[in-house]
């Protein structure tokens, strides 16, 4: 039995189930602007990860605990019916995991960002650097507003009318949590059973993202026998950071997307399928 994570529940328990998984740093709030347009039609539950959050006293942070917390919430609140995954960033790693080690729980999942490729040089990335680029680049600024609000557009893509929040989350990451979180980020690989898994998946990128996020994808769609890969199409002008943080910036096309998934629809607008 692990510790419990916080999580927030959203809607009917009448209603079919959906898990929303944030990314590192950030914690449930990102996925309420979503969940709070699905809740007549879905029950949502909104968790905080290990070290993120409300769950910040629950440790150490690694995707496997992660995904072994999640899977003792899903049977707590289990209803008799298989759920629908949905994950950004590391919370699409962790639902990686999760459909490798539980798959039985889930019948559909839509998992953006999952990176499972090498970045070029992180074989040099260790622990103690990671401790460094901590206090070089987190601890001094945790009380500066301007850096905050800085870090949140060009590193990491979310609005600014959801300061407050990514203000409390990024003043609260400890070094331990900071270090975790990359290095697991960092060190996820495609797990070795995926190919048996029979959720029905759909594995998104940003079109404006890194390639490695865009052959993740594909090798996951590859993978699993009845997943599909695709890119989200946005059009104007949007950052590369926007690009891979894309439910927050476009909330209500996460919503379509979402549903269209669920309702296993033969097109979905804004979803460009990659083989």
């Amino acid at each position: 039995m692990h510790n419990s994570l916080f999580f927030d529940v959203i809607g009917s328990s009448q209603s079919k189930t959906i898990l929303f998984l944030h990314g590192g740093g950030s914690s449930g709030w990102s996925w309420k602007p979503i969940a709070e347009q699905l809740a007549n039609n879905y029950r949502c539950v909104i968790a905080d990860l290990p070290q993120h959050g409300k769950s910040q006293h629950i440790e150490p942070f690694s995707i496997p605990y992660a995904s072994d917390c999640l899977a003792e919430i899903v049977d707590s609140l289990n209803n008799g019916e298989q759920w629908t995954l949905v994950g950004l960033s590391e919370g699409a790693q962790i639902g990686v995991e999760l459909l490798t080690k539980h798959p039985e729980k889930f019948q559909f999942a839509i998992l953006s960002g999952a990176m499972i490729l090498p970045l070029p040089g992180s074989k040099w990335v260790s622990r103690g650097l990671l401790d460094w680029t901590y206090y070089w680049f987190v601890k001094p600024f945790q009380k500066s507003d301007w850096y905050i609000r800085m870090n949140m557009s060009l590193s990491v893509g979310i609005p600014g009318k959801y300061f407050p929040q990514f203000k409390k989350d990024f003043q609260q990451l400890s070094k331990s949590g900071w270090t975790n979180l990359m290095e697991a980020n960092l060190s996820y690989r495609m797990p070795g059973s995926l190919n048996k898994v029979k959720t029905k998946s759909l594995f998104l990128c940003g079109e404006k993202e890194y390639g490695i996020m865009k052959k993740s994808a594909q090798l996951l769609a590859q993978t699993i026998p009845l997943a599909k890969a695709g890119r989200v199409k946005i059009p104007g002008k949007i950052s590369l950071a926007q690009s891979h943080n894309w439910p927050l910036n476009y909330p209500e096309l996460a919503v379509n997307i979402i549903q269209d998934w669920i309702l296993q629809k033969d097109f979905i607008p804004s979803v460009e399928y990659v083989t």
